[in-house]
C-alpha cells in the first residue's frame, strides 16, 4: 500500500529562482480566517530534490519541503522578486540602500512606504529603535508627504 502511494505520488520540482506559495502552517487563528498560502516567495537554493531553501518578503530565508510550495502563477510579481531572478540571471548580487551595497548580513530595514531596503547604519538607526518604532519612512518618501 505504501509502495503505491511512493510510486504514484506527484513530486515538485523547482528551479532556483522560481517563484512559490508557501502553505501557511501557524497556528493561533481559525482555519477559515488565516490565508492558506503565504507569498510570493523565491526558491534560492535547491538543497535536494525535495527540499528547498526559500526567501519571503521580509527576507526570512526558509528550508522546506517540496509538499509545502505551489507554483506562483501570478501575471505580475511583486518588484522584489524580480530583481531577485534578475539578479540570479546576471549572477550579481542585488544591491540595496542609498550606499548602492548588497546584503551584507548586517541589519538592514524595509521601508512601510517604499518597501526598500536599507542599511541600518546608512540610515543612522539602531538595532533599538527597529525594535521600538513600528512604522519607518525613508528620507525620500518624508519629503513627498
Amino acid at each position: 500500500m505504501k509502495l503505491d502511494h511512493d510510486l504514484n505520488a506527484h513530486v515538485h520540482t523547482f528551479q532556483r529562482g522560481d517563484a512559490v506559495y508557501l502553505l501557511n502552517r501557524k497556528g493561533g487563528k481559525s482555519r477559515k480566517l488565516k490565508p492558506v498560502w503565504i507569498g510570493p516567495a523565491i526558491v534560492m537554493t535547491v538543497l535536494s530534490p525535495f527540499i528547498y531553501k526559500i526567501k519571503l518578503r521580509n527576507k526570512e530565508l526558509k528550508v522546506v519541503n517540496h509538499d509545502s510550495l505551489k507554483t506562483c502563477n501570478d501575471r505580475s510579481l511583486p518588484v522584489w522578486i524580480e530583481n531577485e531572478q534578475q539578479s540570479i540571471i546576471t549572477g550579481k548580487a542585488q544591491k540595496y540602500c542609498i550606499c548602492n551595497q548588497p546584503d551584507d548580513g548586517d541589519t538592514m530595514i524595509q521601508f512601510d512606504n517604499c518597501f526598500e531596503w536599507y542599511h541600518g547604519r546608512c540610515m543612522n538607526i539602531t538595532d533599538y529603535q527597529m525594535s521600538r518604532v513600528k512604522e519607518f519612512y525613508c528620507p525620500c518618501c518624508q519629503t513627498q508627504s
